[in-house]
Order: C-alpha cells, then structure tokens, then sequence
C-alpha cells in the first residue's frame, strides 16, 4: 500500500479580518488530511496603495465588509490568535510577515516572498510532498475522493494541479463574521483566478497566488466536481442560491449530477464516457 501524501497549506493572513475564521479554516483542512499549516501574520496593517490605504487604517480597503474587530487592541487580537494557534494541533506554524507596507509593494508582495520563501525551506526539509497556497477565506473541496487519494494517485510528471473556484457569499453579515458551515448562497461561475496545489520538489516558484513555474512535470487543470476550491467574498457578485440551510458539509458532498447547474467551476468538456473525470493539460 502506498503511504498517503505529506500535505501542507499555507496562508498569508490579515489577523484582525481572520481572527473568527482561522480555528475553522485549520479545522476544516486538517480533517481532509492536510497536515502542516504554514501562517504568515501580516500584522495589524496592510499598506496597499493599489486600495488607497492610509498607512494609519486597521482597514484594509480591498475587503471593507470585512469585521476588523476595531474595539480590541493590537495585543487584544495577538493574544486571541496565540490562543487559537494553541488549540489548533500539531504542525501549526505562526510566523509573523509584516511586508506589504508603503514602499515594499503592497499586500501581494508579501504573499509572493512568503510562499517562495516557505518553497525553499520545505524543499531542503522534504517532509512535504504537496504545498497549496490559498486564502483564509478559501477552502480546499475535494467532491469525490479524498484528497490524499486525488494526490496519491497522480503520476510522477504532475508538478501542480489546477484548480476551479466556486464563488459563495461574503463572510459577514450585518457587521458580524457568520461560520463557514452556516454560508449558504453559491454565486455561480469564475473563470479566473485559479489556484494552485505544487509537488514540492517539483515547483520552481509562484508567479503570482494565481500560477507557477515548474522546474519539471506539468501542470494540470483538474475538472472541478474531482477538486475544486471555495471562495467567500462580499462585493458584487449575484448567482443562484443554494437550498435552504445548505453550507460547506452539504457542499462538500455535491457531485456533477447533483449540482446540475454546474455553477461551480467554469465548463469542462465532458469526457463522454459517463461520470469519469477528464484533466486537462494547462496551455
């Protein structure tokens, strides 16, 4: 038998936006097999002239809807990440990544040193066979088969898949964070932006959150009822809604032929032989 993957996700994260989210997106991930949890704390201030921020906000004006949760101070809301870092398991590493000020490029800077940073190291360690590099409001759904058997079972040329996003509501409501499992609306088909799970030791670099450069092997578009991605974000986005009281756990166990409007990925063409999932070589 062969063993299940070594997984590892990693996150450059806003504490005070992510403060009622991080127990359950490391919750969430850890039950679907993922095993190392690599966080970058970007601190109490993201300087991102791209949004018009003021290096004095706690704001960070690209997620405005977002609960900054003002009326606790800088150590209040360390302390509360400290704790939930505390609970959260085994291979939870915190590391603190105050880039993306004035003059160092902005937010996703950060996230691009981060994740090549932590590429390096893992790959010197080799404990990690496949690293994912997404948000705090994105959750990793494997629709079919678990996703250490998804990864176990591709061929050694695979450098990365490729994945499809499925778009839900924003995660606060009424000026309050609202649990993972407790969104319910879907908001219908992206056709950017794309994320990414790399063989470690395959992967050169990440271009950007959205793609990378393989040093060897290929990268593959996986169809997104075998593995797909789920993002919550407010702003103006409008779709069909899901059925009444339905969140991540029902989501989680949607398949092709259940979610018949195909809402959660961009289309793929079918394989014509039935169920059977057919991946695509990216350009």
């Amino acid at each position: 038998m062969t063993n299940p993957p070594s997984i590892a996700v990693a996150t450059v994260f806003l504490p005070r936006m992510e403060l009622d989210y991080l127990a359950d997106w490391i919750g969430y991930h850890r039950n679907l097999g993922v095993e190392h949890f690599y966080l970058y704390d970007n601190r109490h201030l993201s300087y991102d002239a791209k949004f018009n921020q003021r290096p004095a906000e706690k704001i960070w004006q690209k997620k405005p809807e977002a609960d900054y949760h003002l009326d606790l101070s800088d150590d209040d809301i360390d302390h509360q990440v400290r704790q939930i870092l505390a609970e959260a398991g085994p291979n939870v590493f915190h590391t603190a990544w105050p880039g993306g000020r004035q003059g160092q490029g902005g937010f996703y800077a950060a996230q691009i040193k981060a994740v090549n940073s932590l590429l390096k190291q893992l790959q010197e360690a080799q404990l990690v066979e496949w690293l994912a590099f997404i948000d705090v409001d994105e959750l990793l759904v494997p629709s079919e088969d678990p996703l250490p058997s998804i990864l176990n079972g591709l061929e050694n040329n695979v450098a990365a898949l490729e994945l499809s996003q499925k778009l839900f509501e924003s995660r606060w409501q009424n000026g309050r964070g609202v649990p993972f499992a407790q969104l319910s609306r879907s908001f219908g088909v992206l056709d950017f932006n794309q994320k990414l799970i790399a063989r470690v030791s395959h992967c050169e670099r990440w271009v950007n959150p959205h793609s990378l450069q393989a040093k060897q092997g290929r990268i593959l578009k996986i169809p997104a009822n075998h593995l797909r991605f789920h993002h919550f974000r407010g702003n103006e986005h409008f779709g069909k809604p899901a059925p009444p009281g339905w969140g991540v756990q029902q989501y989680v166990k949607l398949d092709a032929a259940t979610e018949i409007d195909s809402s959660h990925c961009r289309h793929l063409p079918s394989s014509g032989d039935g169920d059977v999932p057919v991946i695509h070589d990216s350009m």
